[in-house]
């Protein structure tokens, strides 16, 4: 036992959380998991960790992200890992809310599930998309999906999101698109008026 490692230098690739929908469903184990990719590499060393190096990790500090989703675990755990990275995150379980968060808070970025019941994620971003500009018609979105084929991306871009993540999700990676989406529409758009 002299030889096996300590649990503190170990770190997993991924954290995944399972929940049982229902009892019956839970007594058949069938679950439905949340997995999202914390890191593209497992720390093997003190050296090799980005923070312990000294580098710095994307912040999203000044950034306000809508994260939608109807499931509670992944967009409670979106919202942990985002504000992590400094931003500012609102939340809603479904479209309708979603919209209504546009209009009246309008964030910077839109971060959206697909598969939610009554409206999904396509009904959302085309609702979106009729808005004026002013009432945040043009707020970069990520669709957020386990639908993750090349069709599935080019509908998510046609349906009028600017990217398209697949589950799981890379943490760095959406980080990235959140920024870079963020920092081209800072670009575009009129000083202060339209965006906070």
């Amino acid at each position: 036992m002299d030889n096996a490692p300590s649990t503190s230098s170990l770190r997993p690739l991924v954290t995944e959380t399972c929940t049982p929908k229902s009892k019956a469903e839970r007594d058949g184990l069938s679950y439905s998991p949340l997995v999202i990719a914390m890191t593209s590499a497992p720390r093997t060393r003190e050296g090799s960790d980005p923070v312990l190096r000294g580098e710095q990790r994307p912040s999203l500090e000044g950034v306000v992200v809508l994260v939608v989703d109807d499931d509670d675990d992944a967009r409670v755990l979106l919202r942990i890992l985002l504000e992590r990275r400094n931003a500012t995150v609102l939340v809603a379980s479904n479209a309708r809310d979603a919209f209504v968060l546009v209009k009246t808070q309008q964030p910077h970025v839109i971060v959206s599930d697909i598969a939610m019941p009554e409206e999904d994620g396509y009904a959302l971003i085309q609702r979106v998309r009729t808005l004026n500009e002013d009432r945040g018609g043009r707020t970069p979105a990520i669709a957020v999906t386990a639908y993750a084929g090349t069709g599935d991306r080019a509908l998510a871009l046609q349906a009028g999101f600017d990217d398209h993540l697949p589950k799981p999700i890379d943490l760095d990676n959406l980080v990235e698109t959140i920024l870079a989406l963020y920092e081209a529409e800072m670009h575009d758009s009129p000083p202060e008026s339209y965006r906070r």
